[in-house]
């Protein structure tokens, strides 16, 4: 033995150990990059990290105290065995690689095993602390004394899964194995595949059997919260953070063994994970579906000209008209969309001429499509063509319950299906024999989520005749196809009579003329952001071997929702009738303010050269969509280009960059808002929006004062 390794010996251990060691640089470095500070990653996993949930959820407070306790003890259990499995993957490699690997033996081994305690536990630690300070901003000792209880929980349930439990197990193996083994003395097989796994008298090494064990038990701990989801299915008991710890658990033990198993024979774990992946994905059962229904008539069913959705108006209406376009960005989106077309309806509700009974067309983008979602869900429900009243002061927007639906988590439904759906039908897809598994997946998962908390869930066939009945408004909901680049639109309203062929866009109802589609199914589609949910496409008799588009999200053609509103509005103008349209107002519902152009950074070197598409790519995406956003607005200002009289005006409703306090707002791009973030929606709304609200007020009374050239530009309300 040598007293310590050297230098290539060192470097042999570090890849040996490369899964244990990237797993664990995973669980030290979530919190820190996620919560605490300016982290980098906060508007993505800072929502992993609240899990304390949400009063207004369905429970109500009573609960409150026993969800905490439970939230706590799960993530707690969960960090503690994700710490777990790191020391006992890097125990394997460091005391049985000399036998398989013919490393050099380790030097000091009393220290090494308390540092294979001591650095899995750091990363423990920083997790608990990491949903503890996300969590004391709320009043109230209970509160504390609840957090505190169920991490104390989780640490005993760790304590008894990892002792008592294991213990008498072991006990029970050794007296079978003794029992069982042959008298006399046996001889150890010569053969590779004991290297490192048996003894000489053909028994499992004792860090094989501790392994097996801690394995087993998050087996066990991954298959009981399955059963519990399956019980509790109204509220979110088990927070996402512990799902994802849970994923994490599993891929450290599987890659942890396989690599164990295959750096004997030097062969990289990725790449046979990589091989493996491929061939099963050349299944097409491994793909992602959507659903839709037969339609009932076996052509493409009436259509709803923008000329004629246009000028038709509820019982009683009649005046100015508003159009919509919601942008997208995630539950943030969602939440802004359905704030402020409820803020508006409470502004307007009273007056003679109302804000949601001049609404003609919502074209959405996806977390826009959500918001418009659950915003055409409840409109018309009560009274054609208005939205349900509301109380006129501020307290009364946060409990209406399109705002509420709008802004619920959703985080914990994509994580079930990712944890449970995703890993068994990404290795096994064959066992996708029925429709409901092969559309079963983490995009499946969210759409049901929103499907739950819709006040009457229908088809968008049903919305197309309520929109020509003048019940609720007209509805885009914006994708893109992957293959052809086009946009797909899923919709109400339709362009031009003859079914809209355009080399750019696509329209669901021409493309799938016998399928009928969901709302919340064509919302989800508008919404599929990227790797939260998978790209899907439509499952027909043909089953899933017929090839069809595969469809994403709607912002990566257009995120503001304007493009296909401008095109609407021009086949409205083009066909109107003689009579002309009545003075219409565009309303852009923007979630996240536009900021200023990129700085040049004098970036240079073969890694800039290398990664400079890609930035450029991404760079001209966002100014190009802008760009053609503000030159379609303008024209549409502009309208007598098209030979008609009617006004168009233009107001933005652009959330704010900066809070209260002039610090950057960093909105997230989970589907979770924490308490922060809905503070700032609401801060934003009441404190920023007064200019705009009034603006969209003076339209509809007829009051808005003509501007230069009778042309105006647009008001926006942000900063």
């Amino acid at each position: 033995m040598v007293d310590a390794p050297d230098m290539w010996g060192a470097l042999a251990y570090l890849y040996l150990l490369r899964v244990p060691i990237l797993t664990w640089l995973v669980l030290i470095g979530l919190a820190p990059l996620s919560v605490w500070g300016t982290a980098p990653l906060a508007p993505v996993f800072r929502g992993l990290f609240d899990v304390i949930p949400a009063v207004d959820d369905g429970l109500g407070p009573g609960l409150l105290p026993a969800r905490i306790v439970l939230a706590f003890f799960f993530v707690t259990l969960q960090a503690l065995m994700a710490a777990a499995a790191v020391g006992v993957t890097a125990r394997l490699v460091l005391f049985e690689g000399v036998e398989r690997f013919k490393t050099e033996p380790m030097a000091y081994p009393g220290a090494v095993n308390l540092l294979l305690r001591l650095v899995p536990a750091a990363a423990a630690v920083t997790l608990i602390a990491g949903i503890w300070s996300q969590s004391l901003d709320g009043p109230g000792l209970g509160r504390i004394a609840a957090m505190g209880l169920g991490t104390l929980a989780g640490l005993v349930g760790f304590w008894l899964l990892a002792v008592p439990l294991q213990a008498f197990v072991r006990r029970r193996v050794a007296l079978r194995l003794a029992a069982r083994a042959p008298a006399g003395p046996t001889a150890r097989p010569k053969t590779f595949l004991a290297a490192g796994y048996l003894r000489a008298d053909n028994q499992l090494h004792e860090p094989h059997v501790h392994a097996i064990l801690q394995a087993i038990a998050s087996a066990g701990v991954y298959i009981g919260l399955l059963f519990f989801k399956l019980i509790q299915t109204q509220v979110p008991w088990v927070p996402t953070l512990c799902l994802v710890l849970t994923l994490l658990i599993l891929v450290c033990y599987v890659l942890a063994a396989a690599a164990f198993f295959l750096d004997h024979f030097r062969l990289p774990v990725l790449l046979v994970a990589v091989v493996a992946f491929s061939l099963v994905g050349l299944s097409a059962r491994a793909d992602s579906f959507y659903t839709t229904t037969p339609r009932g008539s076996p052509d493409c069913g009436p259509a709803n000209p923008p000329s004629e959705q246009l000028t038709r108006a509820p019982e009683g209406h009649r005046g100015p008209v508003v159009l919509v376009a919601a942008t997208g960005g995630g539950i943030q989106a969602s939440a802004w969309t359905a704030r402020v077309l409820a803020g508006l309806h409470q502004a307007t509700q009273h007056d003679a001429v109302r804000f949601d009974g001049a609404v003609r067309l919502v074209s959405a983008v996806s977390g826009g499509s959500v918001g418009a979602l659950f915003a055409l869900d409840v409109w018309g429900h009560d009274v054609p063509g208005q939205l349900p009243p509301l109380g006129m002061n501020a307290s009364d927007l946060n409990a209406y319950p399109l705002v509420r639906k709008a802004e619920a988590s959703s985080l914990d439904d994509v994580g079930w299906g990712l944890v449970y759906s995703d890993v068994a039908f990404s290795v096994l897809p064959m066992v996708r024999l029925s429709e409901s598994l092969l559309t079963s997946d983490r995009g499946s998962a969210l759409e049901s989520a929103w499907h739950r908390r819709l006040a009457a869930p229908t088809s968008m066939s049903r919305w197309r005749a309520d929109a020509v009945a003048a019940r609720r408004p007209a509805v885009i909901f914006n994708a893109t196809l992957v293959e052809s680049g086009e946009r797909l639109l899923v919709a109400t309203t339709d362009f031009e009579r003859d079914g809209g062929a355009n080399p750019g866009r696509r329209d669901f109802r021409t493309l799938y003329c016998d399928r009928d589609i969901g709302v919340a199914t064509a919302a989800r589609l508008s919404a599929t952001f990227p790797y939260v949910s998978p790209a899907a496409r439509i499952l027909r008799e043909g089953g899933p071997r017929r090839p069809e588009y595969h469809v994403v999200d709607g912002g990566y053609y257009d995120n503001y929702g304007m493009a296909t509103l401008v095109e609407w509005l021009d086949d409205a103008l083009r066909h109107a009738g003689p009579a002309g349209v009545p003075p219409i107002l565009i309303v852009e519902i923007r979630a996240k303010p536009i900021g200023d152009a990129a700085e040049p950074t004098g970036a240079r070197g073969l890694s800039f050269q290398a990664l400079q598409p890609l930035l450029t790519m991404l760079a001209v995406w966002g100014t190009g969509q802008l760009s053609h956003n503000e030159l379609d607005a303008s024209l549409v200002e502009r309208s007598r280009s098209w030979g008609r009289s009617a006004p168009v005006r233009r107001v933005i409703f652009e959330f704010p960059s900066r809070d209260v306090y002039g610090v950057p707002i960093r909105p997230p791009l989970s589907w979770h808002l924490t308490p922060e973030d809905r503070a700032n929606l609401q801060w934003a709304w009441e404190q920023h929006m007064d200019r705009c609200s009034q603006l969209v007020r003076d339209f509809l009374r007829g009051a808005l004062p003509a501007g230069p050239d009778d042309s105006p530009a647009a008001l926006r309300c942000s900063d």
